[in-house]
């Protein structure tokens, strides 16, 4: 176990002495349900927590195993915390967490779930932690607003996003913005993206200009993709050289500027969880190898992606026996 840190009581106290309560205790709640992870969620819970520093300082000592991967989950949940105070609260516990709990060198994973409606933001107010300890964070979790990308304590730099091996990202976008995301993510492994919505083009959030030619992205091997705009044109300029797993939820009627890809020949798993014409479908099955195994999804359907087949979905029907 790692050894006991002392625990300054003023920095503490600052972080609770103004919280909003419930039940007469902070609302605040700590929780960890393996030896490599804690969450911190700001928020009304029951049972209410006394005291969520003493239930911090019992999780690290008695459930975290510091000889594992750390990762750190953190909720703001809307209604008992004021927008703006808790965004900059979560970030102030964060910076607590890891100067006194888990250095913040030592994390490797980060989740964070926003309100999906912009928070107001500070600018001008100095960063509450330093973002450029997180040297071996690999793997985010993001979900929220999309102007939090940028009006943040934790802006999606080019310095973060090439740090990362793993992002899923879960909040409406504009196309342009999926490519800033995938230009600069140069280590990504692993990148999931829902939506890329097309009434956002006019309105993206990263100041960028898409690469006129060819960007080899060679560490990509799995690409999951939710979008109601043309994605056709955002990864023609990518050469995704390992990439073997497609998942693609595209919510517009054509998918024809797809067959131009180069990636259709080396992908071994295909999903498409799309009503698509048969034409289209087909079109798509006919570029992938013979190995390839490909899935399609119907939007409302509840059950697996069924195995596409010579142009139809696979039932597996054994009727015939």
């Amino acid at each position: 176990l790692p050894i006991p840190l002392k625990i300054p009581d003023e920095a503490y106290e600052k972080l609770i002495k103004d919280c909003p309560t419930y039940l007469d205790c902070p609302a605040v709640y700590i929780s960890s349900h393996c030896r490599d992870s804690l969450k911190i969620k700001l928020s009304a819970q029951s049972p209410p927590q006394a005291d969520p520093l003493k239930f911090i300082r019992h999780c690290v000592r008695r459930y975290i195993d510091p000889s594992l991967d750390f990762t750190l989950r953190l909720v703001l949940k809307p209604g008992f915390w004021q927008l703006e105070f808790g965004y900059w609260r979560l970030a102030e516990f964060v910076n607590y967490f890891g100067c006194h709990e888990i250095p913040f060198e030592k994390w490797v994973g980060l989740e964070i779930a926003l309100p999906k409606q912009p928070l107001p933001f500070d600018s001008s107010r100095a960063p509450p932690f330093p973002v450029g300890e997180m040297l071996g964070l690999r793997q985010l979790k993001w979900a929220g607003h999309r102007k939090q990308l940028v009006e943040s304590w934790l802006p999606f730099t080019p310095s973060l996003l090439g740090n990362l091996t793993t992002l899923e990202l879960e909040c409406d976008i504009a196309l342009i913005d999926c490519s800033y995301l995938l230009f600069h993510g140069k280590n990504f492994k692993h990148f999931t993206l829902r939506t890329i919505r097309k009434d956002l083009a006019p309105d993206s959030v990263f100041s960028f200009s898409p690469p006129a030619s060819s960007i080899e992205r060679s560490c990509l091997e799995s690409l999951t993709l939710e979008s109601e705009d043309d994605i056709g044109p955002l990864l023609e300029p990518f050469n995704l050289i390992s990439l073997r797993s497609v998942t693609f939820n595209l919510q517009y009627p054509r998918v024809t500027s797809l067959h131009g890809l180069s990636f259709w020949k080396t992908v071994e798993t295909v999903i498409m969880e799309q009503y698509i014409p048969y034409n289209d479908m087909h079109g798509i099955r006919a570029l992938c190898g013979p190995n390839t195994q490909f899935f399609h999804q119907d939007p409302d359907c509840k059950l697996p992606p069924r195995p596409f087949v010579g142009g139809i979905a696979d039932d597996n029907d054994d009727d015939d026996y």
